[in-house]
């Protein structure tokens, strides 16, 4: 069985059901016949090939600094990655922890004593 001929089925069937089978066709900004070229579908199969380049640039930078000993590059465990809280959804385990480290908190928590002030 063709596949467009069951997806011409059951877009005609939907329509049916919504009674929107006499509706007006609407122009799409999308071009329906394009394809990808063979050049095309590997650049976008393969997300490596763009961050490679920026990464090399990244260490080409870095790798001076490094050598100089004006950099010091170390391991970083999950628990401590602190752009995870701001990047990623995390649950209320992990997320509380690290907000608590950036001295970020609820604003309806007020059972945290206040900072201590200078000069006071």
């Amino acid at each position: 069985m063709d596949p467009y001929f069951s997806q011409t089925k059951y877009l005609t069937d939907l329509l049916a059901k919504v009674n929107m089978l006499n509706a007006n066709g609407m122009p799409t900004p999308v071009i329906s016949s394009s394809k990808l070229s063979k050049m095309g579908s590997t650049a976008v199969a393969d997300p490596t090939q763009f961050r490679t380049k920026h990464m090399e640039l990244d260490i080409f930078f870095v790798r001076e600094k490094v050598l100089s000993k004006s950099l010091v590059v170390a391991h970083v465990p999950a628990q401590d990655q602190w752009a995870d809280a701001l990047t990623k959804p995390l649950s209320a385990v992990k997320f509380i922890p690290l907000r608590t480290k950036l001295r970020v908190f609820n604003k309806n928590d007020l059972t945290r004593p206040p900072l201590a002030s200078k000069g006071g």
